[in-house]
């Protein structure tokens, strides 16, 4: 499935404020947009596994000691200082997030475009370039293509045929109304060796995956798109309304259509 971004017009800004978020969208040139967000933490220490969407993104940032390390293969991977992160499309890792109530700001660069191939297809991270921010896709690309000190960030904890099989069907397929038993049935497996592989690799089960590619699909149509509420859970898969609005407070942490006011309201 493909979905496409045109809401922004070449130099005019798109801004969301959620409960733990403010995030301000920008296009850079056709095809990719520059997002800044300030990102409020709560007291307590928190695990994430983060899901991306069709979209990939470039990140900027200064990672304060303590605050944020990727799990990956049992261990913590710690960060800190100023640093890159690449994240591919369809991109699964998890995020240790420590206490205290603090604030990160950071700038990332995202598109639906194809990436070059060869580009990482995995999360990773590295230094901070010496060039600075880019400003265009070629830009971007060197910097990638550049990295320094390059550390892989994706969530992976047991490498198997049958998760893998699963995760590249519902990158695809994810929009389908199709129950998860029908999908482990259409790949040859049962649903329980399906529902475990996928957990023991990725930390999330199939449902779930499948659940936040297409809220975070329906955001990104929503912001860059101009969808409305209804027309992004109809294009995502959403049987009904109720369900959109669920799983979309539960990812975005805001309601659809307040999330929707916020765009409107800095158009």
């Amino acid at each position: 499935m493909k979905i496409e971004a045109n809401r922004l017009g070449a130099t005019s800004e798109v801004e969301v404020h959620a409960a733990t978020y403010s995030t301000r969208y920008q296009w850079v040139e056709p095809g990719l947009a520059r997002m800044e967000r300030l990102h409020q933490w709560g007291e307590q220490p928190t695990a994430i596994i983060d899901v991306i969407g069709q979209y990939w993104g470039l990140g900027f940032t200064q990672f304060e000691s303590g605050l944020v390390a990727f799990g990956r293969r049992g261990q913590k991977i710690q960060v800190s200082g100023e640093k890159c992160i690449f994240i591919p499309p369809y991109s699964i890792f998890e995020s240790h997030i420590g206490g205290g109530s603090r604030k990160m700001h950071w700038i990332a660069f995202i598109s639906l475009e194809k990436p070059p191939e060869d580009l990482p297809k995995k999360p990773i991270i590295f230094d901070f370039p010496k060039s600075g921010l880019p400003k265009s896709f070629q830009d971007v690309f060197e910097i990638i293509r550049n990295a320094v000190n390059v550390v892989e960030i994706g969530k992976e904890e047991e490498v198997s045929a049958v998760a893998l099989k699963t995760k590249s069907y519902l990158d695809i397929h994810y929009a389908d109304e199709m129950p998860i038993q029908e999908i482990a049935n259409q790949l040859k497996f049962s649903h329980a060796v399906m529902d475990r592989a996928f957990k023991k690799c990725f930390g999330i089960s199939p449902v779930a995956y499948r659940a936040r590619i297409r809220t975070l699909n329906a955001a990104f149509v929503m912001t860059l798109g101009g969808k409305s509420v209804s027309e992004a859970a109809m294009q995502m898969g959403f049987s009904s309304l109720d369900h959109f609005t669920r799983q979309f407070r539960r990812f975005v942490s805001a309601r659809p259509m307040d999330y929707l006011a916020s765009l409107k309201g800095t158009r």
